[in-house]
C-alpha cells in the first residue's frame, strides 16, 4: 500500500514538473504558527514546482538502474581481453555496452547536477533534498570517471 501511494505522489509531481503546476504547500512544524488561508494560497503560489530534473533523480527507479548498470559494465570489463580480435563479435558487443553505459552515466551525471545543484542547491529544493552534486566525494568520483570514459571513448573514435 505504501509503494502505491509513492507511485501515485511521483505521477503527481512528474506530471506538475513536467507542466509547470505548483505544488501544495508541506504541513506547517509543530510549534509554529498555523498561517490562514490566504497567506498558505499565496505561498504556494509563489513556490516553485519541483524541477522535472529532480523528480528524475528521486525516483524509486534512478538508482536501481544505474547499479544495475554498474554491475552488467563491471561483469563486461572482467571478461574483455586484450587478445580478442577487435573486430570479433564479442568485442563489438563490449564496445556497444561499453558506450551505452558511457551515454547512460552521462546522463545520470547531468540529471543529478541539474536536480541538486552544482555547489549550492536550487532555490526550490526541499529541506530533505542531498547534498549539491560536488559536495558529494561519491559524484566527483562518479564525474571523473565520466569524464575518463568519455575521453577513452572519444580518443578510439579518432583513433
Amino acid at each position: 500500500q505504501d509503494m502505491e501511494v509513492m507511485q501515485e505522489q511521483y505521477i503527481v509531481d512528474v506530471i506538475a514538473a513536467m507542466s509547470g503546476k505548483f505544488m501544495p504547500q508541506r504541513e506547517t512544524p509543530k510549534g509554529s504558527k498555523k498561517k490562514n488561508n490566504n497567506e498558505q494560497d499565496m505561498e504556494v503560489m509563489l513556490r516553485p514546482a519541483k524541477s522535472a530534473w529532480y523528480v528524475m533523480a528521486q525516483s524509486p527507479a534512478f538508482d536501481p538502474l544505474i547499479l544495475c548498470l554498474i554491475f552488467v559494465s563491471s561483469i563486461c570489463l572482467a571478461f574483455e581481453n586484450p587478445y580478442t580480435d577487435y573486430d570479433s563479435k564479442l568485442s563489438i558487443w563490449f564496445q556497444t555496452v561499453d558506450a551505452a553505459a558511457v551515454f547512460v552515466f552521462t546522463g545520470e551525471m547531468i540529471v543529478k547536477m541539474r536536480a541538486y545543484g552544482l555547489m549550492k542547491p536550487p532555490s526550490n529544493l526541499p529541506d530533505v533534498a542531498p547534498n549539491p552534486y560536488f559536495k558529494d566525494a561519491w559524484n566527483w568520483i562518479d564525474c571523473l570517471c565520466v569524464v575518463t570514459s568519455i575521453i577513452d571513448w572519444v580518443t578510439a573514435l579518432v583513433a
